[in-house]
C-alpha cells in the first residue's frame, strides 16, 4: 500500500467570472484533491469588498454524468470542512497586502480526514468523472494584468489491503434568504443516505473596506432547532446568540488562523472565525517606525475586527487568532465515534429536521446554505 501524487494540472489559467472544468483519470481510488489558486491582490484591495480569495469561489463540483455529484459547494465550504476535519486550518497564504499575492489550496476530501484508508472515491467505477471551478473574480477586486492560476494535485491509494468501504459525499442541499425580520425557516433531511455531519454556511464579507461586515452570522442565524422522528426527539434547542453556543459554532474544538494584511485605521480585517476567542495582532515595517509604532485593534468577539489605531499607514501586519466557527459554517455533527455504522440513518428515523430563526429586529439580509456530508457506498 503507497500513497501517490498525480500533478494533474500545473499553472491552468482561469478566465475570470467563469467556469474551469476538465476530466479526472479514469481509474484509481481517489483519496483527495488539492486545488491550488493564485491570485495577485487589487492595488487598494485594503478597500475592496470581498477582499479574500475565497469570497470569489462560487462553486466547486465534481461530478459524474447524470449520477449526483460527488462534491458541490463553494469555496469557504471546502476550507472549513478541512478545518472541521483535522482541527488546523487550511493550507496556503492568506495575505491580502495591495499588490501581493494569495495562494490558497482547496482541499477536496473523500475521506474523513486527508489520506483515510479506509474510505476513498475509485474512479473505475464512475464514468466519466468532471472536475469544475466557478469563480466571480473582477478586474477592479484583483489585478487585472496578472492571470489567475490553478494547480490540481491528486492524492491515490495504490494496492490497498482492504476495498474502501464507501467515500463522504458533500453537497449544498439548498439555501434561505431571509427577506424580513422573525422568521424561520426549515430544512428537512433527504431520507437517502446515512448523515455524518450538517453544515449551516453563512454568506459574510464586507460592504467596503471601511463598511460594516455584510451578513453577520449572528444577525442572520439566531434560532436553531434539531430534530428527529418527525420533532418528536429534540436534540438542540438553542438561542445560538444570547446562550453563546461555542460548540456548535465549531467542532470539534476551537481552530487557530492567521494571516497578513495592511496596517490602515479604520479598516477591517476577516479573522475567518464568527467567535474568536484570543486575537493578536503585530506590526510588520519596512523601515525603523520610531516612536510611532502603535497599533490598535478591536478586541471583540466578532469576524471582522476594526483596526482603531495605526500611526504607519500602509505597513503590513500579521495576525493571529483562536476561536469557534470557521468561516461562518456552523456544523452540527453525528460523527462521534467517526464510524459510518454509527451515523444517523434519515430514512429509518424519518424527519431528520432542522429548523433556523432570525432576530426579532433588523436581520433582513443574509443567505444560510443547508450542506449535507453524508456516507456513500459505491
Amino acid at each position: 500500500m503507497k500513497w501517490r501524487l498525480d500533478r494533474k494540472y500545473k499553472s491552468e489559467v482561469m478566465s475570470r467570472a467563469s467556469t474551469w472544468s476538465d476530466v479526472l483519470p479514469r481509474s484509481g481510488q481517489l483519496d483527495h484533491a488539492l486545488l491550488s489558486i493564485y491570485t495577485k491582490n487589487y492595488s487598494n484591495q485594503y478597500d475592496v469588498a470581498k477582499q479574500n480569495q475565497y469570497d470569489h469561489i462560487t462553486k466547486i463540483v465534481v461530478k459524474a454524468g447524470g449520477k449526483d455529484p460527488f462534491k458541490d459547494y463553494w469555496g469557504p465550504t471546502a476550507l472549513a470542512e478541512y478545518c472541521l476535519n483535522t482541527g488546523k486550518m487550511f493550507p496556503g497564504l492568506v495575505d491580502v497586502m495591495s499588490a501581493n499575492y494569495q495562494r490558497i489550496q482547496y482541499p477536496i476530501l473523500f475521506g474523513r480526514k486527508p489520506f483515510d484508508e479506509k474510505m476513498g472515491l475509485v474512479l473505475d467505477k464512475e464514468p466519466e468523472v468532471r472536475l469544475e471551478v466557478t469563480n466571480d473574480f473582477s478586474t477592479t477586486e484583483y489585478d487585472s494584468d496578472t492571470s489567475i492560476y490553478l494547480d490540481v494535485d491528486l492524492w491515490f491509494l495504490d494496492d490497498p489491503v482492504t476495498p474502501p468501504m464507501g467515500y463522504l459525499q458533500t453537497y449544498e442541499h439548498s439555501a434561505h434568504t431571509w427577506s424580513a425580520a422573525s422568521q424561520t425557516h426549515k430544512f428537512k433531511v433527504p431520507a437517502l443516505d446515512r448523515l455524518r455531519r450538517i453544515y449551516l454556511g453563512c454568506e459574510s464579507y464586507r460592504s467596503s473596506g471601511t463598511g460594516s461586515q455584510s451578513s453577520k452570522t449572528y444577525r442572520s442565524l439566531r434560532y436553531l432547532t434539531y430534530t428527529q422522528r418527525s420533532g418528536k426527539d429534540v436534540l438542540r434547542d438553542d438561542d445560538l446568540y444570547r446562550n453563546d453556543q461555542d460548540t456548535m459554532w465549531g467542532y470539534p474544538d476551537e481552530i487557530e488562523t492567521y494571516g497578513m494584511g495592511e496596517a490602515r485605521t479604520g479598516y477591517t480585517l476577516d479573522t475567518m472565525l464568527t467567535r474568536p476567542r484570543q486575537f493578536l495582532a503585530v506590526p510588520s515595517y519596512s523601515s525603523d517606525p520610531g516612536a510611532t509604532s502603535d497599533l490598535v485593534v478591536d478586541q471583540r468577539a466578532e469576524r471582522y475586527l476594526t483596526i482603531r489605531r495605526s500611526a504607519t499607514a500602509g505597513n503590513q501586519l500579521r495576525w493571529t487568532a483562536k476561536g469557534y466557527g470557521i468561516l461562518d459554517h456552523l456544523c452540527i455533527h453525528e460523527d462521534e465515534p467517526d464510524d459510518p455504522a454509527r451515523y444517523v440513518d434519515p430514512n429509518m428515523l424519518k424527519d431528520v429536521e432542522v429548523e433556523v430563526g432570525n432576530h426579532t429586529s433588523g436581520a433582513t439580509d443574509g443567505t444560510i446554505r443547508f450542506i449535507l456530508n453524508t456516507f456513500k457506498r459505491q
